[in-house]
């Protein structure tokens, strides 16, 4: 008896393929197998002679093995190997002499094998993608607000670490530390907040503290506090090329501090001789400072002013954003609750490039795009102007915007407080001609929203998660609760690995 004969009599392949066949015993999950066999047995009905079953299984192996290929180098071995294994079918002199059934079955097995083998092959060659996309796992949302600042998974909104702010209890009250500002970036998280102190005694006022701590631990690394009589708060808090810089006010002057990210070591990089509100932000060693009398470029090295616009508008009440710098264009709004601008510059030069027309309500910030700026006013109307020449592009009544819009490339993602529907969440509009996409509800006025993985994260008693090309709810999750119990409220969330 040979090794074939060894590994496959004939009385059990008989039996075995009379079982799939026909047979009770055939197992669920194996009818294409069958059938395959069934119609196996109606060749061999059909075909008696040998050389003509031969090949029969080989002009079907060929045309399962093109049908199956493509044209990926896989997919070419795949083929090579199954022709070798077709070649090596035996012929008629090569079969030993045994009854036409159990020559049959052998080659059903044969066939068998050679299918399933040829199938798997190609599965895992053709279903396999060519690279595996950026894992949302490997992101976590960053939320800050009253009382905490944690972080959270960016599938399930599950809490991975928490860093609680002091809390003051007042006589009739209690005061907490608040977020006001955050940055994510080199695995740390930069934190502007208030305390309860500063707050009780000048509630609003400048905030007071700024913090990092790690964003994989959620563990301190550094702090500084403005709390003397020469540092009464800072007003923001930018990163720019890799630097952290704040704007340190008192009653006397505004003083630019660049920090060390490590260690909080910092130096004073300018000194504007007025106490004001400044905002600031910066690009290639450039920083742009919005302070009440006007507009600033210095050199963020040596401190040289390069240019210097004064305030367009001498009116107190009017103030400004956060200036934004793009394609050589330094975009900012100028404002208050009764009326608001746009403002552009030439960023190298400070020249005047154009202004928006008036809005009737506050303009909190906007969003700059390649060749379009976008802002909304809680007058309710909400603006496309073309960055360059100041051209209006469009303007529609989407409601009360009372914090920035974000941008992923083709949509712009509105949060509305209030429309004239008392709408209340996430409008998402076509950022050609404005028309609405979508609309997501939320309890109140939303957070400004991120956009991250084609989802919109925003905030309002707890994170809500929407999908960004329908707007549909994909999962929300609710805030820690503080020591007393209360839930947290949280006001400023990003998305960051």
């Amino acid at each position: 008896m040979n090794r074939r004969e060894e590994l496959f009599r004939p009385e059990e392949v008989d039996e075995r393929v009379d079982e799939l066949a026909w047979g009770p015993r055939q197992q669920a999950g194996a009818p294409a197998n069958a059938a395959l066999v069934k119609d196996l047995y109606r060749v061999h009905e059909e075909e008696q002679e040998e050389n003509a079953i031969l090949e029969t299984v080989r002009a079907r192996l060929a045309k399962h093995v093109e049908g199956q290929a493509h044209s990926e180098s896989e997919g070419d071995v795949v083929i090579q190997d199954t022709q070798l294994v077709i070649s090596r079918l035996p012929l008629k002199r090569e079969v030993p002499a045994r009854r036409p059934f159990t020559r049959f079955a052998t080659l059903v097995a044969s066939l068998l094998f050679v299918i399933v083998l040829v199938g798997s092959m190609l599965a895992i060659f053709t279903l396999a993608p060519a690279h595996q996309p950026a894992n949302l796992s490997s992101r976590s949302i960053y939320v800050g607000g009253a009382g905490i600042i944690y972080r959270a998974d960016a599938q399930t909104g599950k809490i991975q670490w928490s860093y609680p702010l002091t809390i003051l209890k007042l006589k009739d009250s209690e005061s907490s530390q608040s977020v006001t500002h955050l940055i994510v970036a080199d695995n740390n998280v930069y934190v502007l907040m208030d305390d309860p102190v500063h707050a009780k005694i000048q509630y609003p006022g400048p905030d007071h503290i700024v913090l990092a701590l790690d964003a994989k631990t959620g563990k301190k690394r550094w702090s500084y506090e403005a709390n003397n009589a020469e540092e009464s708060g800072i007003r923001d808090l930018a990163l720019v090329d890799g630097t952290l810089y704040a704007t340190v006010i008192n009653a006397n002057s505004t003083k630019i501090y660049a920090f060390n990210p490590v260690n909080g070591t910092k130096r004073e990089v300018y000194r504007i001789d007025k106490g004001s509100g400044s905002y600031i932000t910066g690009e290639n060693n450039i920083l742009y400072i919005a302070a009440a009398d006007g507009l600033r470029a210095i050199n963020s090295t040596d401190g040289t002013q390069l240019w210097y616009v004064p305030s367009p508008d001498t009116n107190p009440d009017l103030v400004w954003s956060r200036p934004h710098v793009h394609n050589g264009v330094l975009s900012i709004t100028l404002s208050n609750n009764e009326k608001g601008y746009v403002y552009a510059f030439n960023a190298k030069k400070g020249n005047f490039l154009w202004k928006s027309e008036q809005t009737h309500g506050l303009v909190m910030d906007l969003i700059v795009t390649n060749n379009a700026v976008y802002f909304g006013s809680q007058d309710r109307w909400f603006y496309a102007y073309d960055l360059q020449t100041g051209k209006q592009l469009w303007k529609h009544q989407v409601g009360s915007a009372s914090e920035a819009p974000v941008w992923d490339g083709k949509t712009i993602y509105v949060p509305v407080s209030d429309d004239i529907n008392s709408f209340y969440g996430i409008k998402a509009l076509n950022a050609t001609d404005g028309h609405e996409i979508w609309r997501a509800g939320t309890p109140g006025g939303p957070s400004q929203p991120v956009v991250a993985n084609n989802m919109v994260y925003t905030l309002n008693s707890g994170i809500f998660v929407f999908n960004a090309k329908s707007g549909a709810l994909l999962w929300k999750a609710s805030v820690p609760s503080l020591p007393d119990g209360a839930p947290a409220i949280v006001e400023i969330i990003q998305v960051a690995p």
